[in-house]
């Protein structure tokens, strides 16, 4: 990464990203186009401009032209979370007179700055108020976690949902620390002692921005109804979900970051931990599948028309062609047979009149 890459991240982070954050809360109340929107970071940053060249004149500039630009931009992203967080609470752009009553405001805390000695230990400690991974003795760290809290201190101080400050700030603070432990108990078990307190401060203060963000976006939605009303809805209740469900979602991604985060977390702390992701079975190709029968379309049924009465034709009786008798076989003509007179005195044989005739009839038929 290059010098310039690094400085455009720093001036993402410190500068843009808090007034980026305001843009798109008013964007997500009144949908504006990407022209209006632009229009509306161009005046944020123009304010934090101002009000950091008005830090300038309370702090003692370095002499090189360099070291006083850089002290200018560091002062101008001082500046912008205070013009994003006027303009969050009121609505509105802020005008000169309030840029006057917060630069009087850290003119008291300059005053009392001169209370103590500014040597390299103070600047240590500072300058790890919102660095992770710093360690530092036990009284640091009470001091980074009173640190940490302090956007969610301002939430509540700006709109407790009719409840009193003190009260509401202490059990939201509570509510945090505690889901902070609870959160690194389950991503990372296997930390001990300094470990478990610094991964413990950096989850704090990813909690803290996101109870931040919904706490704004749902006084920004009870502001929306009328006054009359409002004392009917004012409720945690939708504040707390919509917390958790991005707090879920912060789960979920870093249980997939950290390997075997969601079996470890649940072994000791009894805690509902996410479920790992389920083993995909394997794929059967496309070829092998069958298609589902195709049914065919089901036509709406149709109305029948009532029966027409039918009348029943009377059909004659046919009858039948004459069949044509076949006509005998012609006779054979046969030449009669000559009566033969049988023997006299012959009467033993009935059959002898069929007998060969006698040769003298025979002789004298010839002849």
């Amino acid at each position: 990464m290059t010098q310039y890459s690094d400085y455009l991240l720093q001036v993402f982070e410190k500068l843009g990203t808090p007034l980026l954050a305001v843009a798109m809360e008013q964007s997500a109340q009144t949908p504006a186009t990407s022209v209006k929107e632009a229009e509306l970071m161009a005046s944020l940053l123009g304010k934090s401009t101002q009000l950091g060249l008005s830090l300038s004149e309370l702090v003692d500039m370095p002499a090189s032209p360099e070291d006083s630009d850089s002290a200018r931009l560091a002062l101008t992203a001082l500046a912008a979370p205070l013009v994003a967080n006027q303009y969050r609470v009121s609505g509105r752009m802020p005008e000169d007179q309030d840029l006057q009553k917060t630069l009087e405001a850290l003119k008291t805390v300059m005053t009392y700055s001169d209370n103590f000695s500014g040597t390299s230990q103070a600047v240590g400690r500072l300058e790890t108020l919102d660095k992770d991974g710093t360690g530092g003795d036990r009284t640091q760290q009470h001091v980074r976690y009173l640190y940490t809290l302090i956007p969610a201190v301002n939430s509540v101080m700006a709109f407790p949902f009719g409840q009193k400050e003190q009260k509401m700030a202490q059990e939201v603070t509570e509510r945090l620390v505690n889901r902070a432990r609870q959160m690194r108990e389950e991503i990372f078990p296997a930390l001990e002692g300094d470990q478990q307190s610094e991964a413990e401060l950096s989850l704090l203060r990813s909690l803290v921005m996101i109870y931040s963000q919904c706490h704004f976006a749902e006084m920004a939605k009870l502001m929306a109804v009328p006054e009359q009303n409002r004392m009917a809805a004012l409720s945690t209740d939708p504040l707390w979900e919509a917390f958790e469900n991005r707090v879920a979602m912060l789960e979920i991604v870093s249980t997939s970051l950290v390997p075997g985060a969601a079996s470890e977390g649940t072994a000791n702390t009894g805690t509902i931990s996410p479920s790992p992701v389920p083993q995909q079975m394997p794929q059967t190709p496309p070829s092998s599948v069958a298609a589902p029968p195709i049914m065919p379309p089901v036509a709406p049924p149709v109305e029948q028309a009532s029966p027409i009465p039918v009348t029943p034709q009377v059909t004659p009786p046919v009858t039948p062609p004459p069949v044509a008798s076949s006509a005998p076989p012609p006779a054979t003509e046969s030449v009669p047979a000559q009566p033969v007179t049988p023997a006299e005195g012959d009467n033993s044989n009935p059959m002898s009149f069929f007998s060969k005739p006698p040769a003298d009839a025979t002789d004298g038929t010839a002849s």
